[in-house]
């Protein structure tokens, strides 16, 4: 271990617990170059930390910073420190930047990631140091010139991608984001004989943070905008997230499977006891009441939980075996009431416990969907609503908006907007002035520096409070003993994602983000006490969200449905086809904790939610037929599946035989999805081969609407006497056997599928994926 001085750089830095050897600038203390492995890649690093300024609330709310000071002159303040750990040594290098002062800590380690940069900020005496940011850029110098790929599993962004196709900005959802990303950008250097790839890896643990990659002549342009927030005074200090570094002369294909034991090293992984049910869900989201829309358009499929029960047997012969109960609306709504109130919160108390017993007796489950962001009052909907209406889209709101997974951030705006409109008189005339938990708890609160509770539409919790953690705790716990529920989905955890400036958390500001995750960990303790069967699921899924959940979203898949069908131009950053959707799908299940389980869906209320009438089924955006052609996709390759009511629309044939073969054939549901056992002759289709120890299935979807014949190839044998047949359709599908061993000839109708058992006992079963 050493601080040498190089040719290139005032001070290399070295360590026994790894071959890496780090370059840094003479005056800056920032990297210029990373080597290791007999390879080397330069770098520009710079650093803003950003201070001071007044806090304003957007029109849509949350929290903004005006009138700050950036600051980008980094300057070393003398020598670096080391420090020895179990296993690994830090060193420590005291800076400037600006007025703030700080170090930057680098840690060497044997397992990779094994570099690791962290920035600190230190508090002073009589001035305390308002910290608003930190930002860190990273500019590798991998150029076009050299065949470069870009690999960011999980995100908006097509496998495989050439450096050289990275035509605009792509935003990495970290860690703990709403994406099934684990946060990672990986730069391969393509070679047959040399092959290396470059890891860049914000993990950020506090706040959620935003990762950011954009084209550059010079190389791509990576920035890790930290959300670090804090107010410190002498002795106080704060440090960002670390950003994992590391060159492995692998191909990332190689690569890509470490990548769960990484995870591991890093203290993440997903429970490794969960309900023995939540695989094999196939959930039914439904609401008590009614949804308001733009010019009144109500939905209203159960107006009180009689209505929902005398559904139940409809809803089960489709094959749905769980219920997932969403909020009363139009009041509370995605708001909170008061917990114990179960009449008001999620349908009046008697039926809602006749609908449990309803549900039980048919041998179904009930979870319900909770909140936890804020309390709704006359208030906060007032001050919501007003700056709607002098807002950027006062004028706007009658305007359509596209699918969110097909606009960007002005296309959720104006639908936000309108939503917050629809719902105004329906939130505002059954609340209190002001809701009573402020007056009894007034430190549960997430506030501005001046003391103004802030929030975005409700008024936010400070979900770190940990009093406030077991009033929450308390009351789920309440709800499964006193009413026999079997879990919840927790609504939007991460919705408060900005700086909670109350006198108890300012010191560290923004560690309020990610506050869920610790509550998380000990409600789990607290339910599986009561039964080691309660679900719990929650919309997030970067992987800190996997910690202590036994289900996430699939925000993360949404995207796909415009790339597969839209006809994006083949060489677009975003273009998708049946075949390399499997890809992208086996690329983002390996890049998460072993284990993990994806619930799957195409309409959802929150697809549902945001477009005009008319225009908010997925039947109606596209057409009935790229709807079922979804559902086998999704609901066939793995973990739980769902759907919001009204979803079966058009479809109730189809979904009531992919729904049956999920309970029949546990593949299906329970199995582990390998995209790599089959190679097929064209990108117009899907496919899949799902197995459990006990059986193995294939999966081939046709995308299009033309009939479509699909040589597959296997690369696994099959059994001699083995006859291919499809399982799927009421009238099978032709499948014909091509070769003796591995070749099948696949006939699909227009969106259809075909569910194809490959044997009893599967053969070679792999662990490419979670589901």
């Amino acid at each position: 271990m050493s601080n040498e001085r190089a040719e290139h750089a005032a001070v290399v830095l070295t360590s026994e617990f790894s071959p890496l050897r780090l370059e840094l600038d003479a005056r800056s203390g920032l990297p210029v170059a990373l080597t290791g492995e007999g390879r080397r890649i330069s770098m520009q690093v710079g650093l803003e930390v950003i201070t001071a300024g007044e806090e304003e609330v957007p029109p849509l709310g949350g929290l903004a910073y005006v009138d700050t000071i950036s600051e980008t002159d980094v300057v070393t303040q003398g020598e670096a420190t080391q420090q020895l750990s179990r296993d690994a040594r830090e060193f420590h290098i005291p800076i400037s930047v600006g007025a703030t002062s700080g170090a930057l800590i680098y840690t060497f380690r044997a397992s990779h990631p094994r570099l690791s940069l962290q920035v600190r900020i230190d508090g002073r005496g009589t001035d305390p140091v308002v910290l608003r940011d930190v930002v860190v850029t990273v500019r590798p110098e991998a150029t076009s010139a050299e065949p470069w790929r870009l690999h960011a599993p999980g995100n908006r962004i097509r496998t495989d991608l050439p450096l050289a196709s990275l035509t605009r900005e792509l935003e990495v959802s970290p860690p703990g984001g709403l994406l099934g990303s684990s946060g990672i950008v990986a730069l391969e250097l393509v070679s047959e004989d040399d092959p290396l790839v470059a890891l860049f890896w914000p993990f950020p643990t506090n706040e959620i943070g935003t990762t950011t990659v954009s084209p550059s002549p010079d190389g791509p342009r990576i920035i890790f905008d930290t959300d670090l927030a804090a107010v410190l005074s002498a002795g106080q200090r704060v440090h960002t997230g670390a950003i994992h570094l590391d060159l492995v002369p692998e191909r990332w294909e190689t690569v890509i499977d470490s990548v769960p034991d990484w995870l591991e090293e890093l203290g993440v992984r997903t429970p490794s006891a969960r309900a023995s049910w939540a695989a094999g869900a196939n959930i039914f989201e439904a609401q008590i009441g009614f949804s308001v829309f733009a010019g009144g358009w109500r939905y209203s499929p159960y107006p009180e939980p009689q209505d929902l029960i005398a559904d139940l047997d409809r809803i089960a012969d489709l094959g749905f075996n769980t219920i997932q109960l969403m909020p009363r609306h139009p009041f509370p709504s995605y708001n909170v009431y008061d917990y114990s109130d179960v009449s008001t919160s999620w349908g009046e108390s008697g039926g809602i416990r006749s609908l449990v017993d309803e549900c039980h007796h048919r041998g179904m489950r009930i979870i319900f969907d909770i909140l936890m962001h804020g309390v709704v009052d006359r208030e906060s909907v007032k001050r919501a609503a007003d700056a709607v209406r002098s807002g950027p889209y006062a004028t706007r709101l009658d305007e359509a908006t596209t699918p969110l997974w097909r606009g960007g951030p002005d296309n959720f705006g104006l639908a936000f907007s309108r939503h917050l409109i629809d719902f105004e008189q329906y939130w505002s005339e059954p609340s209190a002035q002001e809701h009573p938990l402020i007056a009894a708890h007034p430190d549960w609160f997430a506030r501005l520096s001046d003391g103004t509770i802030s929030g975005i539409y409700s008024k936010a919790f400070d979900v770190s409070h940990p009093e406030w953690q077991d009033y929450f705790i308390d009351a789920c716990e309440r709800l499964v003993m006193e009413l026999g529920i079997d879990g919840f989905r927790f609504d939007a955890p991460i919705f408060n994602n900005f700086a909670n400036w109350t006198p108890r958390a300012q010191s560290h500001a923004s560690a309020n983000a990610l506050a869920s995750i610790p509550l998380f960990r000990r409600m789990r303790r607290r339910l599986r006490a009561i039964s080691p069967e309660i679900l719990l699921y929650t919309e997030p899924s970067g992987v800190l969200h996997r910690l202590d959940m036994d289900v996430n979203y699939n925000y993360d898949e949404q995207w796909l449905f415009g790339a597969l069908f839209d006809d994006t131009p083949r060489e677009d950053q975003e273009a998708i086809t049946g075949e390399s959707l499997g890809r992208w799908l086996s690329h983002r299940n390996r890049c998460v904790p072993k284990g993990s389980l994806t619930a799957h869906h195409i309409d959802s209320h929150d697809t549902f939610w945001w477009g005009l009438p008319g225009s908010k089924w997925f039947r109606e955006i596209y057409s009935a037929g790229h709807t079922r052609a979804l559902t086998q996709i999704f609901a066939l390759s793995g973990g739980p599946f769902m759907m919001f009511v009204g979803g079966e629309g058009e479809i109730e044939s189809l979904l009531g035989r992919v729904l049956r073969l999920r309970a029949e054939r546990p593949e299906f549901s329970a199995g582990e999805p390998t995209w790599g056992d089959v190679s097929i002759d064209t990108d117009s289709a899907y496919a899949v081969t799902m197995r459990t120890p006990e059986a193995s299935s294939l999966v081939v979807v046709n995308t299009t609407d033309e009939e479509l014949t699909v040589e597959v190839a296997l690369h696994d044998d099959v059994p001699d006497d083995w006859t291919a047949h499809d399982i799927l359709n009421e009238h099978p599908v032709e499948v014909r056997r091509e070769n003796v061993t591995t070749g099948l000839r696949v006939t699909l109708p227009p969106f259809a599928g075909a569910a194809i058992p490959l044997s009893t006992t599967a053969a070679g079963a792999s662990t490419e994926g979670t589901r």
